[in-house]
Parts: structure tokens; sequence; C-alpha cells
């Protein structure tokens, strides 16, 4: 008898500036052509993000990036460097998981 096995490995999109940029345009609901963005911007003091931008920007960034900010972590981030972070640290964290359970 022959079996197969086969590992689910994950594959994530990796995050770079342009991409978080997407993300906090949709967050904030403008056009990504007409925001003012750098990295270091704060999402709600320079960019002016209200609390529907921040569940907004959570949800985005788990369908872009295909991870899950949890709800605790999410008052820490407040820049595009931090967001960009936060996501390869949970890719990583996701991938040495994947890697064990192969």
């Amino acid at each position: 008898m022959i079996t197969t096995q086969t590992t689910a490995v994950a594959t994530f999109t990796a995050p770079t500036e342009e991409l978080i940029k997407e993300v906090v345009a949709l967050a904030l609901d403008v056009d990504v052509e007409d925001l003012e963005f750098d990295m270091t911007k704060n999402f709600y003091e320079d960019l002016n993000m209200d609390s529907l931008g921040a569940i907004t920007m959570v949800i985005e960034t788990q369908k872009a990036f295909g991870v899950r900010l949890l709800d605790e972590r999410v008052p820490h981030i407040r820049t595009g460097d931090q967001l960009m972070a936060a996501v390869l640290e949970l890719q990583q964290t996701a991938e040495v998981g994947a890697g064990a359970s192969a």
C-alpha cells in the first residue's frame, strides 16, 4: 500500500512599503495617490485614523498578508514601520510553526 503525505505550507505576501500604504489608504478611505504617507507617520495623530479605520486596517492587513493581528496588539501598532514589523513577525512565527508540524 502506497501512502502519500502532504504538508500544508503557508504562503504569505511579503509586506512592502507600497502594500502597507495601500492598506492604510483603504483604512482611511482615501485614494492611494492622495495619501501623504511615510512609514513613520502615526496613523492616529498624523493621518487622523479613527476607530473604524483601525478596524478596517486590521481586516485589510489580514487579507493582504495572510496573518491574524490579535486584538491586544492592535493599539500598539501606530505607524507603517510597526505594522510591517508585526506582519513580518507573525509570518515568521507561522512559518516556524508550519515547519515544526511538517
